[in-house]
């Protein structure tokens, strides 16, 4: 969103959020982000499911997706509080940092926009999220055998 109103007013900006997603460690806070409300939609769908069919296992698996939920926030807080850390010892990149010599450099050309780290990443970033959900369902389909 920020992408598209400040990108038309200044040329510039665009090499900042160009870098911001090509940089790995706020590409990796992206994917936390995405995780998250993932995570919520998810919860509020089986809610309202839950809701609209009353039955126990749709209950239990959005209490399940509540607490994927909770592991998310918690994971996602965590990181930020490491990435504080390091931006306050020095070793982050820093924001500012980068917004100025995103303004000197302009915008980036990079082909392919994608990079085989990139796509690793992805995979294993997917890889792990399915298995955070799938231990979710399974958790929920236990919980309502007993």
């Amino acid at each position: 969103m920020r992408f598209t109103l400040f990108g038309r007013q200044n040329p510039q900006v665009v090499g900042y959020y160009q870098r911001k997603v090509l940089d790995r460690r706020y590409r990796l806070q992206l994917r936390m982000v995405g995780m998250f409300f993932s995570s919520f939609g998810l919860m509020i769908l089986t809610d309202e499911l839950s809701g609209l069919l009353k039955f126990r296992l749709v209950r239990a698996v959005s209490e399940a997706f509540l607490g994927l939920l909770w592991l998310t926030f918690i994971s996602c807080f965590i990181f930020g509080l490491v990435d504080l850390v390091q931006g306050i010892r020095g070793r982050g990149f820093g924001l500012y940092k980068m917004w100025k010599q995103s303004m000197e450099l302009g915008p980036v050309a990079a082909f392919p926009s994608f990079s085989p780290r990139m796509d690793k990443e992805k995979i294993v970033f997917t890889a792990v999220y399915l298995a955070l959900v799938a231990s979710a369902l399974v958790l929920a389909f236990v919980i309502n055998l007993l």
